[in-house]
């Protein structure tokens, strides 16, 4: 079937023939339905210029100098198996068919050529190479997929429909000791969680069966036995049916940042209890200035119990308050200053403090 009217052929096309009427005639013809056409007059040229511009497709005429189309297919076949190639041939050529089935040509088409069967075998070569072309791309994408996921630094893990492990990357057997042919062989499962987490299992198997991702941090252990940390999410992956046909999982490892975040609980912890049994009043102030924290002495002075979410100008002259505020505006970021401060207690006792404010800041170094 001929293509469309204004249809062009998207293939890179490389024609050869040594007759100068028909090379002319059949350019003429292939011109209009081929976007990148390029032209050789003999067997030797045709090889030339196929090494410089790789075609998709090649048409060929058999009987030509310095080089014949048959021995020209056969040097280009060997450069790339793939690549179409068309020859036209005239009956007084059937001998060279057998020769032709065995180089690997794709398609014959009988001199005189006509239009419409000249098209039809360049739109089947073009179908042929766009399918190639899809096909190598998919590949291209799969491996770039499979490289990534092999090569990242959390662990992944397929399972088939039955929870069966089928694919764990190298991340996955670094954490866990197991290689991919251990897990595949002990028919490990993905819902199988090691050591005596039997109620974490049975609500895995429950969330993944309502279609749901799972999500938690557990403790579990190495083929070795040793204990680790691992915050994990399964995914159950779905056909067009909304059939579950596998389960993805991912994890890392946080062992390591369980221990630094309970370093950094007791450490918080041991300054917090110091600071609570100073006799000095310590109290930290959000920008509106009032008390995020304020340990016991801090307290006592103010005579409350509570001064979390307390504003330091409920106790304050207005004019003392904004001579604070222009002080602390007018800091480095490493300064710290002192002054004075009067307060009057809920109780109407009127107190002077000395003061020692340092600012803090964050990342970013905004103040907070």
């Amino acid at each position: 079937m001929e293509k469309g009217k204004d249809e062009v052929f998207d293939a890179k096309v490389l024609y050869v023939e040594d007759e100068e009427d028909i090379r002319e005639g059949i350019m003429e013809m292939l011109s209009r339905k081929i976007r990148d056409l390029h032209v050789a007059t003999n067997g030797l040229e045709g090889l030339e210029t196929f090494q410089v511009i790789a075609p998709d497709i090649v048409i060929t005429d058999i009987r030509m100098p310095r080089m014949s189309g048959i021995e020209m297919a056969r040097a280009i076949k060997q450069l790339k198996p793939n690549v179409q190639i068309i020859v036209t041939s005239a009956y007084s050529d059937i001998n060279y068919f057998i020769e032709s089935i065995d180089i690997g040509i794709n398609q014959y088409v009988l001199k005189p050529v006509t239009r419409e069967r000249l098209f039809m075998a360049i739109e089947k070569a073009a179908h042929i190479v766009n399918l190639q072309k899809q096909v190598n791309y998919q590949m291209d994408t799969i491996f770039k997929l499979h490289s990534a996921i092999d090569q990242s630094q959390s662990v992944v893990v397929i399972a088939d429909e039955n929870g069966v492990i089928q694919y764990v990357n190298k991340r996955y057997e670094e954490v866990t000791g197991y290689t991919q042919e251990e897990a595949k062989k002990l028919g490990l499962k993905i819902f199988q969680l090691s050591g005596n987490l039997v109620d974490l299992e049975e609500e895995l198997k429950a969330m993944i069966a309502q279609g749901k991702v799972w999500k938690r941090e557990y403790q579990t252990l190495r083929k070795n036995g040793e204990k680790y940390w691992e915050y994990a999410s399964i995914t159950p992956i779905k056909n067009e049916q909304g059939e579950t046909i596998s389960f993805v999982k991912v994890a890392e490892d946080i062992t390591e940042l369980r221990k630094v975040s309970e370093a950094l609980v007791v450490s918080e912890q041991k300054h917090r209890n110091m600071i609570e049994n100073l006799g000095e009043g310590i109290g930290v102030l959000d920008l509106t200035y009032s008390f995020i924290f304020a340990n016991p002495a801090l307290k006592t002075i103010f005579e409350q119990n509570d001064l979390e979410d307390v504003c330091l100008t409920d106790f304050v002259e207005k004019q003392d308050i904004l001579k604070l505020k222009e002080q602390a505006r007018l800091l480095q970021k490493t300064e710290k200053f002192q002054m004075g401060l009067g307060i009057t207690t809920p109780t109407g006792r009127r107190k002077n403090l000395n003061l020692t404010i340092t600012p803090q800041y964050d990342l970013n170094v905004h103040a907070v």
